[in-house]
Protein backbone atom coordinates (compact mmCIF):
# COMPACT_ATOMS: atom_id res chain seq x y z
CA UNK A 1 0.00 0.00 0.00
CA UNK A 2 1.38 3.75 -1.04
CA UNK A 3 1.54 6.41 1.96
CA UNK A 4 -1.09 8.60 1.20
CA UNK A 5 -1.62 11.68 2.67
CA UNK A 6 -5.04 13.93 3.12
CA UNK A 7 -6.09 16.98 4.33
CA UNK A 8 -9.20 18.27 5.61
CA UNK A 9 -11.03 20.72 7.40
CA UNK A 10 -11.04 20.49 11.12
CA UNK A 11 -15.08 19.71 12.37
CA UNK A 12 -15.96 21.06 15.65
CA UNK A 13 -18.20 18.60 16.32
CA UNK A 14 -18.48 15.36 17.60
CA UNK A 15 -20.13 12.10 16.30
CA UNK A 16 -20.05 8.70 18.18
CA UNK A 17 -21.78 5.93 16.90
CA UNK A 18 -21.63 2.48 15.06
CA UNK A 19 -18.42 1.08 15.71
CA UNK A 20 -17.25 2.04 19.32
CA UNK A 21 -14.46 1.91 21.61
CA UNK A 22 -16.39 1.84 24.60
CA UNK A 23 -17.66 -0.20 26.70
CA UNK A 24 -15.25 -2.66 26.77
CA UNK A 25 -16.84 -5.67 23.79
CA UNK A 26 -16.72 -9.41 24.36
CA UNK A 27 -15.79 -12.27 21.95
CA UNK A 28 -18.38 -15.05 22.65
CA UNK A 29 -19.67 -17.45 20.24
CA UNK A 30 -20.63 -17.13 16.97
CA UNK A 31 -24.21 -16.83 15.64
CA UNK A 32 -23.88 -18.93 12.33
CA UNK A 33 -21.22 -21.55 10.99
CA UNK A 34 -20.27 -19.67 8.30
CA UNK A 35 -19.57 -16.35 9.80
CA UNK A 36 -15.74 -15.15 9.96
CA UNK A 37 -13.97 -12.80 12.61
CA UNK A 38 -11.89 -10.40 10.76
CA UNK A 39 -9.17 -8.18 12.75
CA UNK A 40 -6.76 -5.74 12.28
CA UNK A 41 -5.21 -2.69 14.62
CA UNK A 42 -5.11 1.20 14.12
CA UNK A 43 -2.57 2.71 15.99
CA UNK A 44 -3.02 6.88 16.13
CA UNK A 45 -0.41 9.21 16.56
CA UNK A 46 -0.40 12.95 16.94
CA UNK A 47 1.99 15.79 15.86
CA UNK A 48 0.98 18.99 17.24
CA UNK A 49 -2.56 18.01 18.51
CA UNK A 50 -3.90 18.97 21.68
CA UNK A 51 -6.16 16.17 21.71
CA UNK A 52 -6.43 12.48 22.26
CA UNK A 53 -8.26 11.00 19.67
CA UNK A 54 -10.77 7.87 20.14
CA UNK A 55 -11.23 5.47 16.86
CA UNK A 56 -14.82 5.10 15.60
CA UNK A 57 -17.27 4.50 12.86
CA UNK A 58 -15.16 2.04 10.74
CA UNK A 59 -17.20 0.89 7.40
CA UNK A 60 -16.68 -2.22 6.51
CA UNK A 61 -17.47 -2.26 2.21
CA UNK A 62 -18.93 -5.69 0.73
CA UNK A 63 -17.55 -5.59 -2.86
CA UNK A 64 -18.83 -8.84 -3.81
CA UNK A 65 -21.23 -10.21 -3.64
CA UNK A 66 -23.01 -6.35 -3.66
CA UNK A 67 -25.48 -5.76 -1.12
CA UNK A 68 -26.78 -2.60 0.04
CA UNK A 69 -25.41 -2.63 3.60
CA UNK A 70 -22.22 -1.12 3.64
CA UNK A 71 -21.43 -1.61 7.45
CA UNK A 72 -21.18 -5.06 9.18
CA UNK A 73 -21.12 -5.66 12.71
CA UNK A 74 -17.59 -3.97 13.95
CA UNK A 75 -15.94 -3.26 17.98
CA UNK A 76 -12.85 -1.33 18.93
CA UNK A 77 -10.43 -2.56 22.09
CA UNK A 78 -7.32 -0.64 22.87
CA UNK A 79 -6.80 -0.26 18.95
CA UNK A 80 -7.77 -3.35 17.91
CA UNK A 81 -10.73 -3.51 15.42
CA UNK A 82 -12.62 -6.04 14.52
CA UNK A 83 -15.82 -7.24 12.33
CA UNK A 84 -17.69 -9.80 13.34
CA UNK A 85 -20.87 -11.98 11.93
CA UNK A 86 -18.55 -11.82 8.46
CA UNK A 87 -20.22 -13.80 5.70
CA UNK A 88 -18.25 -15.14 2.30
CA UNK A 89 -17.41 -12.40 -0.14
CA UNK A 90 -15.25 -9.81 -1.40
CA UNK A 91 -14.48 -7.09 1.06
CA UNK A 92 -12.45 -3.57 1.76
CA UNK A 93 -11.67 -0.92 4.81
CA UNK A 94 -13.77 1.61 3.29
CA UNK A 95 -13.30 4.72 6.31
CA UNK A 96 -13.54 5.33 9.52
CA UNK A 97 -13.23 8.72 11.98
CA UNK A 98 -11.42 9.48 14.91
CA UNK A 99 -13.19 11.80 17.86
CA UNK A 100 -11.38 13.30 20.34
CA UNK A 101 -11.60 16.51 23.05
CA UNK A 102 -8.71 18.45 24.71
CA UNK A 103 -7.27 22.09 25.29
CA UNK A 104 -8.58 24.48 22.46
CA UNK A 105 -6.26 26.15 20.36
CA UNK A 106 -6.97 29.86 21.60
CA UNK A 107 -6.50 28.48 25.16
CA UNK A 108 -10.26 30.28 25.72
CA UNK A 109 -12.29 27.48 25.66
CA UNK A 110 -11.82 24.31 28.01
CA UNK A 111 -14.15 21.80 26.18
CA UNK A 112 -13.54 21.70 22.14
CA UNK A 113 -13.97 19.00 20.25
CA UNK A 114 -12.27 17.48 16.65
CA UNK A 115 -13.97 14.84 14.44
CA UNK A 116 -11.35 13.29 11.75
CA UNK A 117 -12.69 11.77 8.57
CA UNK A 118 -10.58 9.73 7.13
CA UNK A 119 -10.29 7.44 3.59
CA UNK A 120 -7.79 4.88 3.79
CA UNK A 121 -5.62 4.36 0.53
CA UNK A 122 -6.94 1.45 -2.37
CA UNK A 123 -6.53 -1.74 -1.46
CA UNK A 124 -6.23 -2.91 -4.86
CA UNK A 125 -9.56 -5.26 -4.39
CA UNK A 126 -9.57 -5.99 -1.11
CA UNK A 127 -9.50 -9.31 0.96
CA UNK A 128 -11.94 -12.47 0.33
CA UNK A 129 -13.52 -14.21 2.97
CA UNK A 130 -13.91 -17.55 1.27
CA UNK A 131 -15.04 -19.94 4.69
CA UNK A 132 -15.63 -19.66 8.26
CA UNK A 133 -12.57 -18.35 10.13
CA UNK A 134 -9.98 -15.82 10.93
CA UNK A 135 -8.93 -13.43 8.62
CA UNK A 136 -6.13 -10.43 9.15
CA UNK A 137 -6.15 -6.96 7.42
CA UNK A 138 -3.26 -6.15 9.40
CA UNK A 139 -2.02 -2.98 10.99
CA UNK A 140 -2.39 0.60 10.23
CA UNK A 141 0.00 4.07 11.14
CA UNK A 142 -2.01 6.90 11.36
CA UNK A 143 -0.61 9.93 12.23
CA UNK A 144 -2.84 13.70 12.88
CA UNK A 145 -1.09 16.49 12.39
CA UNK A 146 -2.84 20.15 12.66
CA UNK A 147 -1.69 23.73 10.62
CA UNK A 148 -1.99 26.18 12.77
CA UNK A 149 -3.63 29.48 10.66
CA UNK A 150 -2.78 33.00 11.52
CA UNK A 151 -4.91 34.40 9.16
CA UNK A 152 -7.01 31.29 7.97
CA UNK A 153 -8.99 28.33 9.41
CA UNK A 154 -6.93 25.77 10.95
CA UNK A 155 -6.29 22.60 8.82
CA UNK A 156 -5.61 18.85 9.68
CA UNK A 157 -3.87 16.38 7.83
CA UNK A 158 -3.42 12.56 8.08
CA UNK A 159 -0.80 9.96 6.73
CA UNK A 160 -2.13 6.35 6.77
CA UNK A 161 0.63 3.72 6.31
CA UNK A 162 0.40 -0.03 6.54
CA UNK A 163 2.76 -1.36 9.66
CA UNK A 164 4.39 -4.58 11.06
CA UNK A 165 4.00 -3.64 14.07
CA UNK A 166 1.38 -4.77 15.99
CA UNK A 167 1.96 -8.00 14.28
CA UNK A 168 -1.33 -10.53 13.94
CA UNK A 169 0.29 -12.39 17.11
CA UNK A 170 0.45 -8.93 18.96
CA UNK A 171 -3.40 -8.19 17.77
CA UNK A 172 -4.76 -11.84 19.05
CA UNK A 173 -2.87 -11.59 22.23
CA UNK A 174 -5.11 -8.70 22.68
CA UNK A 175 -8.41 -9.81 21.65
CA UNK A 176 -8.17 -12.60 24.14
CA UNK A 177 -8.63 -10.14 27.13
CA UNK A 178 -12.21 -9.53 25.94
CA UNK A 179 -12.76 -13.39 24.87
CA UNK A 180 -14.76 -15.20 26.46
CA UNK A 181 -13.14 -18.59 28.33
CA UNK A 182 -14.90 -22.14 26.42
CA UNK A 183 -16.06 -19.85 23.60
CA UNK A 184 -15.81 -20.40 19.89
CA UNK A 185 -13.68 -17.37 19.11
CA UNK A 186 -11.57 -18.00 21.86
CA UNK A 187 -10.80 -21.34 20.86
CA UNK A 188 -9.93 -20.20 17.06
CA UNK A 189 -7.95 -17.61 18.53
CA UNK A 190 -5.54 -19.67 20.77
CA UNK A 191 -5.43 -22.20 18.17
CA UNK A 192 -4.45 -19.06 15.45
CA UNK A 193 -2.17 -17.93 17.92
CA UNK A 194 0.13 -20.83 18.77
CA UNK A 195 0.21 -21.58 14.89
CA UNK A 196 1.89 -17.92 14.50
CA UNK A 197 4.39 -18.83 17.35
CA UNK A 198 5.46 -21.99 16.12
CA UNK A 199 6.51 -20.16 12.86
CA UNK A 200 7.98 -17.52 14.61
CA UNK A 201 10.03 -20.08 16.84
CA UNK A 202 10.81 -22.06 13.66
CA UNK A 203 12.11 -18.97 11.68
CA UNK A 204 14.40 -17.37 14.70
CA UNK A 205 16.04 -21.21 15.06
CA UNK A 206 16.46 -20.87 11.19
CA UNK A 207 17.81 -17.51 11.30
CA UNK A 208 19.97 -18.21 14.31
CA UNK A 209 21.29 -21.28 12.66
CA UNK A 210 22.16 -19.58 9.57
CA UNK A 211 24.13 -16.87 11.71
CA UNK A 212 26.66 -19.88 12.90
CA UNK A 213 27.51 -21.45 10.00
Amino acid sequence: MKKTAVWALIILSVLISGCASVPAPVLGDRDEPDEALVYGYVRMRGINMPYRMYLTDFVFKQLSPQVDLTEKDCAIYLGSVFFYRVKPGQFRIDSFRSYGKGMSFSGINDDPSLTINYIIPVQDNGFTVTKPGLYYFGTFDVTNQINYGFTTRNEVGYDIQMSSFPSEEDVIVRLLEIAQPGKYWEKMLQYRLKQLRQWRYYYEKKKNSAKVK
